[in-house]
């Protein structure tokens, strides 16, 4: 094996920022972003971090650094998910299917509001990519990020019903009053000077705060000339917060490499609840970089089995899975044991895809949580790594959860029909005897 490239530590800034690895011939490998670009990349040579085999694979083949620095971990934030989006480096793991990530779209309003969506929710017409930023591989940070920059650049993120409404009172809501929204619906602004002020916000998130920064200070001399010393002082520290945006922490991590989430960046786990048979139901929990993903869990109602065969309910469940249009995961972690790992496998060869499976078996004193792997050599990077281990177990018992609460749900509504049949009848006799 050759020798790993290791860059000069010394010659590296500790400022925020942007950093790619590069192959020999130039190619964009990984891109990554950093508070701290020198203790970032310190950490992708101390083993004891559990890189991962991914990221060793890409060091193996990195020949170089490249690195951009920015004022502020805002601007690396939104750097990192533009240059991901345009480069696509094949090491990015996080954003190969990237329809599960936040992106932001600006709609065609006359009075365009801002919304955060699943990248995945809307399908980006030719000519009109410009309206649509991302996506961006941390949902929290991005959240973080537009919250501030919300106070340099207010916008309008409310729903055509409250928007309407508004309209109707002739007054703000407490967005406007808080000075977040420029109050478009009680006409306190232009659409020309609406569509003005929004524009530096999609600067923003381009990358062109110098650009900004530049026009703000020439409107700011224009006012001050036309002795609008109230409308400047607004400009003006408008420019001082662009200017100081590194005094704004928003909690990029560069001392947590957690590999699991690099090498699988999307998990899915299914389980089967019933009783004897009885309104038997599967569940699918999601993390997505190491984090629960609420929104992308699915419930399913059996339908095809009848009786209790956990084993036969796995399989229909996963058969429905992936019938569906959903991302496609990285792990899958099964609630059981072989039996159900061989009927997962089963339907992953017929559905021609090549994804490691993990069952989680309870023991015979179910007390335990016995790993079985579909390959050896994930199973030894599982069973050498905490944080992917912590992260299955996490998985299943969402997944556990969610199936039991559904199966209640259907326990419940049951006996109540059950209940409301059996007085039904009872009236139904009285009346007859009657």
């Amino acid at each position: 094996m050759s020798k790993i490239f290791k860059p000069d530590f010394k010659q590296i800034s500790t400022s925020s920022g942007i950093y790619q690895f590069l192959s020999a011939t130039g190619v964009v490998l990984y891109v990554g972003k950093a508070k701290n670009i020198k203790n970032r990349l310190k950490s992708y040579y101390n083993k004891d971090h559990g890189r991962g085999p991914r990221i060793d694979l890409m060091l193996d083949e990195a020949n170089d650094i490249k690195i951009i620095e920015t004022d502020s971990e805002i601007e690396a934030i939104l750097l990192e998910a533009e240059l991901i989006n345009k480069l696509k480096p094949k090491y990015n793991v996080s954003l190969k299917d990237d329809k599960s990530f936040l992106a932001i779209s600006f709609s065609n309003h006359d009075y365009p509001k801002l919304e955060m969506i699943r990248w995945r929710d809307k399908k980006i017409p030719e000519g009109n990519k410009k309206n649509f930023y991302g996506p961006y591989p941390s949902g929290d940070l991005l959240k973080k990020s537009i919250r501030y920059l919300r106070k340099l650049f207010p916008f309008r993120d409310c729903s055509d019903s409250k928007y309407q409404l508004y309209q109707k009172r002739n007054r703000t809501c407490l967005y406007g009053d808080l000075n977040l929204c420029l109050g478009p619906c009680t006409k306190q602004i232009s659409k020309e000077d609406y569509k003005k002020e929004l524009n530096y916000l999609k600067e923003f998130l381009r990358g062109k705060k110098a650009g900004i920064v530049l026009s703000l200070k020439k409107r700011m001399e224009h006012a001050s000339k036309k002795q609008s010393y109230e409308h400047a002082a607004v400009l003006r520290n408008k420019i001082y917060a662009l200017e100081h945006l590194h005094q704004v922490a928003l909690g990029i991590r560069d001392d947590n490499f957690a590999s699991s989430k690099i090498i699988f960046n999307r998990i899915e786990c299914f389980d089967i609840s019933n009783i004897m048979g009885e309104y038997a139901v599967g569940s699918m929990s999601v993390i997505t970089s190491g984090e629960k993903d609420k929104d992308q869990y699915r419930k399913f109602k059996i339908k095809w089995i009848k009786g209790s065969n956990d084993v036969a309910m796995m399989k229909e469940v996963l058969k429905r899975r992936f019938r569906n249009d959903w991302p496609v995961p990285d792990l899958i972690v099964i609630d059981g044991g072989i039996p159900q790992m061989k009927v997962a496998l089963e339907v992953l060869k017929t559905a021609h895809k090549d994804i490691p499976v993990v069952s989680v078996a309870k023991g015979p004193k179910r007390d335990k949580n016995e790993l079985h792997f579909s390959n050896t050599d994930i199973g030894k990077y599982i069973k050498s790594t905490p944080e992917a281990i912590r992260l299955i177990i996490i998985a299943r018992d969402e997944a556990h959860r969610f199936a039991v609460s559904y199966y209640r749900l259907l326990h419940k509504k049951g006996m109540l029909e059950n209940k409301e049949t059996n007085i039904n009848n009872q009236t139904e006799v009285r009346r007859k005897a009657e």
